[in-house]
């Protein structure tokens, strides 16, 4: 962690990373806490936050697009699952603009899960470590302007992913603030564009042949 110089104190707030502890001395500038949204935290706490589920009813991805724009500028985080065969396993909600909780019982292998992220931001950490963890074939982000998407290439996700992203988050932190300190960057743009700097990192990391990796991109809506 850096110190910032006093000249800067007028901007002094406190730079927090989730799973980090926030540093003793005053740094320049926030990112959004896990990612704005998207948290992804996975609970079995009962069945909260179900809305929907699967058998009769459930749809096919022919849907996807019908499904995030109704979610696509909504206050809070709700989020479809589609499993291996592409049928919608369950809708999900806690009411809350930064994080939803799921079922470990879903087929959770192969699946496409999508969510919207009412702060506009790209992927947090706990995305990534939900897409590694449960294997999906796909994760995406749905915001006002269009859709975040993090897709495996291969079988399984890369080792080490959520490292990789902590990793990255540091240096894109590093990398930003010294921009804001030399005024060729906004803090808010900093904040705003902060983990689509580092999944576009992670993303281009050099892997062995045969290696998993991962496709991360931005579909502006229509």
């Amino acid at each position: 962690w850096e110190a910032v110089e006093r000249a800067s104190s007028a901007l002094d707030l406190v730079w927090a990373i989730p799973a980090c502890p926030a540093p003793a001395i005053d740094l320049l500038w926030t990112i959004p806490s896990k990612g704005g949204a998207g948290s992804g935290n996975f609970g079995h706490e009962g069945r909260p936050g179900l809305i929907g589920g699967s058998g009769a009813g459930a749809r096919l991805p022919a849907t996807l697009a019908q499904d995030e724009a109704s979610i696509r500028v909504l206050p809070v985080e709700h989020a479809y699952v589609y499993d291996a065969d592409n049928q919608l396993i369950g809708k999900f909600t806690d009411n809350k603009p930064d994080r939803i909780h799921f079922l470990d019982e879903l087929a959770w292998k192969d699946a496409i899960l999508t969510h919207n992220h009412p702060n506009g931001s790209a992927f947090s950490p706990d995305d990534g470590f939900v897409a590694e963890q449960r294997n999906l074939r796909e994760m995406r982000a749905v915001v006002p302007s269009g859709v975040y998407r993090l897709e495996r290439v291969g079988n399984e996700w890369p080792k080490g992913l959520t490292k990789d992203v902590y990793t990255y988050s540091h240096k894109t932190r590093d990398d930003f603030t010294e921009r804001i300190r030399v005024g060729s960057m906004t803090i808010d743009a900093a904040r705003a564009k902060h983990w689509e700097a580092v999944w576009k990192q992670v993303a281009a990391l050099p892997r062995d042949a045969g290696e998993p990796g991962i496709r991360f991109s931005f579909e502006a809506t229509p």
